[in-house]
């Protein structure tokens, strides 16, 4: 008797292990699945994109004007030979997406490490009613100005 005496003697020991293991998985929630934006990069100049060309998309929050974007998710896509437009999809995690703010995706489009282009208008998305699938028009640097000045979308 003195093994099955040892044995039941460490079921109280075994149960409250069980127990403690269980109360410490209760307190830790699985990380939400990654949610995506999606959309295309696109362009009206009338130019063929380099084969090493290089797509960035970004998503931010974009409620202080005054302050820096907090950056929420980026991608970096390689252009390989594609032209316009350019899908992406961009993850992010969707317990970092505050309802009370306002977020944006902007696009940017290097050749050889250098920007060329970029978004000039705001691209809300997740929240206050906008989508998660957003069209992003890039225009060469140095001529948004003109495109104001001439009424160009």
């Amino acid at each position: 008797m003195g093994g099955l005496h040892s044995a039941n003697s460490a079921w109280p020991g075994a149960l409250a292990l069980f127990a403690t293991l269980a109360a410490g998985c209760t307190d830790r929630l699985p990380e939400p699945a990654d949610a995506e934006i999606s959309g295309t990069v696109t362009y009206r100049a009338r130019m063929a994109l380099p084969p090493d060309a290089v797509i960035s998309v970004r998503l931010a929050d974009i409620s202080m004007q005054d302050a820096p974007a907090d950056v929420m998710a980026e991608a970096e896509i390689p252009a390989a030979g594609r032209q316009v437009p350019i899908p992406f999809h961009l993850s992010y995690q969707p317990g970092r997406i505050d309802p009370a703010k306002t977020y944006g995706v902007s696009a940017r489009i290097l050749i050889d490490g250098r920007m060329t282009m970029t978004s000039t208008a705001a691209y809300p998305v997740l929240t206050r009613g906008a989508p998660d699938t957003v069209d992003i028009l890039v225009s060469p640097l140095g001529t948004q100005s003109a495109e104001a000045e001439s009424g160009a979308e």
